[in-house]
């Protein structure tokens, strides 16, 4: 299945937030077996995302994963690539001149034009070394290495992606609901509650929508327009609980644009249970202060940090051809998630067993054939000393020839068979078993999962 998850939105970005996301992303792919969408957004702007890229460790099973397909980029709107995305930003941030910056992965402000431009020249010419000539220019581990470093890392994996077909999720050619449409049903069924917190949150989502239409109507389809006028308001419960609804009506709309990808609700009645339970899980996040509302703009480059996620597991387990085998995506269009949840687990599960099984007995074949080599060379020695001459190889030149026999026979078993070789083999065993032990003791159910799928077709 191909799924978007929630847990990477860019404003989940506290320290609990960061490690939920990435866990979250963890168990979709390794555990629960699905590919998982990145959208523009979370490709550029998701700190949960970020934090695995600023990471020397897994920065390289990243890219690897969107090489193989477990991490896709969905294309939106005329942009085809990552590529193009990103130069379209730039080009607005350039004629700006206030002082933000353009991504949170790109710590860049539209005042630096220089660095702007170059960014832009290395992404249309696929030429990184511009980005290496600018970071050799400053001191060798400084602050402005670090960061232009940081940059350069960023963008090379903007153009790999570009590049790999299995990395890119095609654009979905009709999108039913726009986010006003989806402002516009979260508003009906809010208003259904008769809440007091919520009709209070409801008449801000009115007030900001009113003055957003009467400056542009083009602004009301920004997420960043409306908390930007929710930022100016006085700290409260109900703008936090108003924020709280434009992030889930965003991350419905873009879950809305993503082709082939995997919902939890088919109809209106299943969209206001889902609603519901996902506004009851983010709004727990902030009363457990995990989720904070009311930030404003927090123009701060991205740290370094520790992912809490063993990504070569996750690589290591993935066939180089990728998750996809056939039209799996497109045959699992108009079920939920829950519906195919268990099923979709089962099959992955057993795919995983029978990679293990397979490193597992590659190392038990080599061990068969050290022991037929050595009981061979002993029963022939024996055979030579009763036939013809007593003579018998020392330990030293036995064991030579022990060896040659098994390297040459190894060989050409591994080759028939296509396996790995030996050494390779009981390395297999080693990240196996720390492969199990990984997987056991990862955190479980941190990715959304529906908890009732009951009422899918009620009406």
């Amino acid at each position: 299945m191909l799924v978007y998850l929630f847990e990477l939105d860019s404003v989940r970005n506290s320290a609990e937030e960061i490690k939920i996301g990435q866990q979250a992303l963890f168990e979709e792919i390794v555990i629960n077996g699905n590919q998982v969408a990145i959208s523009f957004n979370q490709l550029t702007d998701s700190e949960s995302f970020l934090k695995m890229i600023e990471d020397e460790n897994t920065y390289q099973d990243i890219i690897s994963l969107f090489r193989c397909g477990a991490l896709k980029v969905s294309r939106y709107g005329k942009f085809r690539t990552a590529s193009q995305y990103i130069q379209n930003a730039i080009e607005k941030c350039v004629k700006e001149n206030n002082d933000a910056f353009l991504f949170s992965g790109l710590p860049v402000k539209c005042t630096d034009k220089e660095l702007l431009i170059e960014i832009k020249e290395t992404l249309v010419y696929a030429d990184l070394t511009r980005l290496e000539d600018m970071r050799d220019q400053c001191e060798a581990g400084s602050k402005e290495w670090k960061r232009i470093d940081y940059i350069w890392k960023y963008i090379r994996m903007i153009l790999i992606l570009s590049m790999e077909k299995l990395a890119m999720n095609p654009a979905k050619e009709t999108v039913r609901y726009s986010y006003m449409d989806y402002m516009e049903r979260i508003r009906v069924i809010c208003g259904e509650t008769g809440l007091d917190i919520m009709n209070r949150a409801l008449d801000i989502l009115s007030v900001c929508e009113e003055q957003l239409r009467a400056e542009d109507e083009t602004l009301l389809y920004n997420r960043t327009n409306w908390v930007t006028l929710m930022d100016k308001m006085d700290a409260d419960e109900s703008v936090f609980l108003s924020e709280a609804l434009v992030d889930l009506c965003y991350n419905y709309t873009i879950e809305e644009s993503i082709r082939d990808v995997s919902r939890h609700f088919k109809d209106e009645a299943g969209f206001r249970i889902d609603f519901f339970e996902r506004l009851k899980k983010y709004w727990e996040e902030y009363e457990k202060k995990i989720h904070f509302f009311h930030k404003g703009d927090g123009e701060e480059i991205p740290s370094t940090g520790k992912t809490h996620s063993f990504w070569d597991t996750a690589v290591r387990l993935i066939d180089d051809t990728g998750f996809v085998r056939g039209n799996e995506a497109e045959e699992q269009v108009g079920c939920t998630y829950e519906e195919e949840y268990e099923k979709r687990k089962f099959v992955w599960k057993k795919e995983r067993v029978r990679k293990l099984i397979k490193w597992f007995a590659t190392a038990v074949v080599y061990i068969f054939i050290f022991y037929a080599v050595e009981k061979g060379l002993d029963y022939l020695e024996g055979y030579v000393i009763e036939t013809t001459v007593n003579f018998r190889l020392n330990a030293i030149l036995s064991g030579l020839l022990d060896t040659i026999c098994f390297g040459v026979l190894g060989s050409w078993i591994s080759d028939k068979l296509q396996l790995v070789d030996v050494l390779q083999s009981f390395r297999n065993i080693a990240t196996g078993i720390q492969d199990i032990a990984r997987i056991r003791k990862s955190p479980k159910q941190m990715s959304y999962r529906r908890k009732d799928s009951s009422n899918d077709n009620m009406i």
